[in-house]
């Protein structure tokens, strides 16, 4: 073997042996998410290179390639949140989660894969993550009831807007849950998508708007437990209780 060939072993050996040192993997709570329910990723590093990492000082630390089941590319509406600094020791892994549902179009049904991309500052490597898919689901609507609201701020305060809560009931960790989507009357702008919880699939939640357009829900969760929540108009998830029969 020649020197030239010998320099490039020993360079190709070299620079596999220093990305062995850093790996990244792409992890999800969940198998299965509703369209516009928040979509957590987390982004796992693992460290054995020896010294402590420095990262998250500056935006181009981590890139987010986001495709859907038919190789298209998501659409970036706006830079995720990702300048945190932080430190991984050596033989240790830390996990950084992002939302993707604000700052990506994945609201669309079907699967998408995510592949991060993380640049290492210290040892001057860039690392692509391994994949991880993740399904986007529509669920079935079992309820549904439009409400006024008086608009607070925006073009015209105190003006009244109509909206549109519902019950959707969709398959997580293969078991049926509840969750209460709330969004305008036109079912296009969506101020949230809130999980419930486990039900029972023979049972039949039920649903009342009060006075004060806030919606409450009473749903089986087994056969002796209830759950209880009051959501707002604006999608936030004011009140959850556990009530045993």
């Amino acid at each position: 073997m020649n020197r030239l060939a010998q320099f490039g072993a020993v360079f190709l050996l070299a620079t596999a042996n220093s990305l062995a040192q850093v790996t990244v993997e792409t992890v999800f709570e969940h198998e299965q998410y509703l369209a516009s329910e928040p979509l957590r990723v987390g982004i796992r590093i693992t460290n054995f290179s020896g010294q402590t990492l420095r990262m998250g000082d500056t935006p181009d630390w981590l890139d987010l390639l986001i495709e859907s089941e038919r190789g298209e590319l998501a659409l970036q509406n706006s830079p995720p949140p990702i300048i945190e600094p932080f430190e991984i020791p050596s033989s240790s892994r830390a996990t950084r989660w992002v939302d993707l549902v604000p700052h990506f179009e994945v609201g669309r049904i079907g699967q998408y894969k995510v592949t991060p991309t993380v640049r290492v500052a210290d040892l001057g490597q860039e690392v692509i993550g391994k994949a991880a898919t993740v399904s986007i689901t529509g669920g079935a609507r079992i309820w549904e009831q439009e409400f006024g609201v008086r608009c607070i701020g925006g073009d015209a305060p105190g003006a009244l807007e109509v909206r549109r809560y519902a019950l959707i009931q969709a398959m997580n960790q293969k078991r049926v849950a509840l969750y209460v989507r709330v969004a305008d009357q036109a079912d296009v702008r969506v101020f949230g998508v809130l999980p419930v919880g486990p039900v029972l699939a023979f049972s039949r939640p039920e649903a009342q708007v009060d006075g004060a357009s806030q919606l409450h829900v009473l749903s089986q969760t087994s056969a002796r437990l209830f759950t209880y929540c009051v959501v707002s108009p604006n999608g936030e998830l004011t009140v959850r209780q556990l009530h045993r029969y």
